[in-house]
C-alpha cells in the first residue's frame, strides 16, 4: 500500500444532459474507433480516457488512487467527496472538458483552465498553480494554456463547485480544453494529448506530494544484444479489442490455471495478434502483442 492517496474524479456520468460534443464536423479517431460525422462524443468519454492514463502513472510511482465516480451514470457530488473524505484521500483531482455554450460550434473560448474553490486553504493555491505549471506544457492548440490559466470556481460559474468546496483536503478541477470548439476536439480525441494531459496530472501530483517522478520503462528487463529480432519480425496486429469489464486478468502463458501478472482496466484497447488454444478450458486464448493472453469470450472483450 501507498503512502499517498488520491481521488481521482473523471466528472459528469456519460449521459449528464449537456456534458457532450457539438455534432462532429467530420470523421474523428477517438479510443481506437472512428467516431462519424454528425455524431457526439460525451464528456465522460474524454475525462475517463485521461483518467485512465493517470492510474498506471500514480501506480508505477508508488501513489494509490481511489475513483470517486467509479460508474459511467452521474454519481452525485456529495457522494465523491463523502468517498474522498471518509477514504483521508490527500488531494483530489477532478477532471473534465469544458464547453462555453454548447450548442453549437464556437473560437472564442478554447484550451486549458485550472480551477480551486473561492477562499480555498494555502495548500488548494499550491496544488492549482503545480497542476497549471505541468498542464501549461501540453500542446493545446492555439496556445490555449495562457488564456484562462488559474481560476477560481465562482468567477467560471458564479457559485462555488460542490466537489472542491465539500472536501476536505486540497482539491482542483481541471478542465482540458472545450468540447464545442473544433480544433480544440480534434486534438482532444488524440492519444498524443492524452498521454501529456495524463503525465502533466501525475507529474504534478508528484510534486506536491514529494515523490520523485518515475518515467515509464517500456523494457525493464533488457536482454543482452545478441539475437535480437529486427522490426520485420514483430507480430502482425489482427485485429483489437475492448474490455468490456471492469478489470481484465492478463497472464504470461495461455493457460485459465496461470495465475493473473496483471490487469487491464474496463474500456481499454488491446491489439491482438493471434488466437490460440489455452489449456485447462475449451475457451480460446488471445495473444496480445506484448506476448501475454487474455481470455476471447464475448462476455469480457469484444473485437472492434
Amino acid at each position: 500500500m501507498g503512502k499517498y492517496l488520491v481521488g481521482l474524479d473523471d466528472g459528469h456520468g456519460i449521459n449528464t444532459a449537456g456534458k457532450r460534443t457539438v455534432e462532429l464536423k467530420e470523421d474523428i479517431k477517438f479510443n481506437g474507433k472512428t467516431r462519424k460525422r454528425g455524431t457526439i462524443i460525451h464528456e465522460n468519454e474524454f475525462n475517463e480516457a485521461i483518467m485512465r492514463k493517470v492510474e498506471p502513472i500514480l501506480k508505477r510511482c508508488g501513489i494509490d488512487y481511489v475513483e470517486l465516480a467509479p460508474t459511467d451514470s452521474d454519481t452525485a457530488l456529495s457522494t465523491r467527496a463523502n468517498t474522498a473524505n471518509r477514504k483521508g484521500c490527500d488531494l483530489v483531482v477532478s477532471i473534465h472538458a469544458n464547453a462555453l455554450e454548447g450548442t453549437k460550434w464556437q473560437t472564442g473560448a478554447y484550451g486549458l483552465v485550472v480551477i480551486k474553490t473561492k477562499n480555498c486553504q494555502s495548500k488548494t493555491d499550491k496544488l492549482a498553480n503545480i497542476m497549471y505549471k505541468h498542464l501549461k506544457e501540453v500542446d493545446f492548440p492555439s496556445n490555449g494554456e495562457t488564456k484562462y490559466g488559474i481560476r477560481v470556481d465562482t468567477e467560471i460559474s458564479g457559485f462555488t463547485l460542490a466537489i472542491l468546496r465539500q472536501t476536505k483536503m486540497p482539491a482542483t478541477l481541471i478542465e482540458l480544453g472545450f468540447m464545442d470548439n473544433w480544433s480544440d476536439v480534434k486534438v482532444m480525441c488524440t492519444e498524443k494529448f492524452q498521454d501529456e494531459c495524463a503525465e502533466g496530472i501525475a507529474k504534478a501530483i508528484c510534486e506536491y506530494l514529494g515523490v520523485t517522478y518515475k518515467k515509464c520503462n517500456s523494457t525493464p528487463s533488457k536482454p543482452k544484444p545478441t539475437n535480437k529480432p529486427s522490426q520485420s519480425n514483430k507480430p502482425k496486429i489482427l485485429f483489437q479489442v475492448k474490455v468490456l469489464c471492469n478489470e481484465l486478468n492478463v497472464r504470461k502463458v495461455a493457460d485459465w490455471n496461470a495465475k493473473a501478472i496483471t490487469t487491464v482496466k474496463k474500456n481499454h484497447y488491446l491489439d491482438v495478434v493471434d488466437i490460440v488454444d489455452a489449456k485447462n478450458d475449451k475457451t480460446k486464448m488471445y495473444k496480445l502483442e506484448s506476448g501475454l493472453y487474455i481470455t476471447s469470450h464475448p462476455k469480457y472483450v469484444k473485437r472492434v
